[in-house]
């Protein structure tokens, strides 16, 4: 298998692999396409993603020991248990849409204007991450921790299954939906009645 054997790829397009449990490690891949791919458990230690896109790809319990995800655009694929702690945080640039990525760690990352779009983000962590200015709207993030993160000028309409506390993050200037921004009163000190 041509992905296996080679290190540099360069505008090429990955359709219906299934690498598996595989070493992936130390490859470069420029404006590569990938469609409905299957990558669980793979290793991309110290792989480079630039300018790349997954079309309906499984990236479930794969590991990114200093990766680089360099404005990679995840559609529609599916990304369980993976530690994004671990990428190389010099570049980070990558997007999610109509995606289901659960169990993540995203904690401590600078990645300010993400876009995590119409996704399900469930039971993930954003301990102290940089998500200012990020478009979070119409994800459900059930289960999602949101503690010490920059969350302003974010847009987190149509958002839904959230707990944000606004005394420990920063939601200067975000953008919320009712009645899921209603969800935040319950960190206040205060009651609310309907009469």
């Amino acid at each position: 298998m041509e992905i296996l054997s080679n290190d540099y790829f360069e505008d090429q397009e990955f359709k219906n692999l299934t690498v598996v449990n595989e070493k992936l490690e130390l490859k470069t891949f420029q404006s590569c396409t990938f469609k409905n791919c299957d990558f669980s458990k793979s290793n991309f230690a110290h792989t480079v993603f630039a300018q790349c896109r997954f079309d309906s790809c499984n990236f479930s319990l794969v590991k990114l020991w200093e990766t680089q995800l360099n404005e990679a655009a995840f559609n529609e694929c599916k990304i369980l248990g993976v530690n994004f702690t671990q990428i190389n945080d010099l570049v980070v640039n990558f997007n999610f849409a109509n995606s289901f990525i659960s169990e993540c760690d995203f904690s401590e990352l600078d990645i300010p204007k993400t876009k995590l779009v119409d996704c399900e983000v469930k039971n993930c962590d954003f301990f102290q991450t940089n998500l200012s200015g990020s478009d979070l709207s119409n994800s459900d993030f059930s289960g999602t921790v949101f503690e010490i993160t920059n969350l302003s000028k974010a847009n987190l309409a149509g958002a839904q299954n959230y707990r944000i506390n606004p005394l420990s993050n920063n939601i200067k200037n975000t953008r919320f939906s009712l009645p899921a921004a209603i969800s935040m009163f319950e960190f206040l000190d205060i009651k609310i009645v309907d009469e």
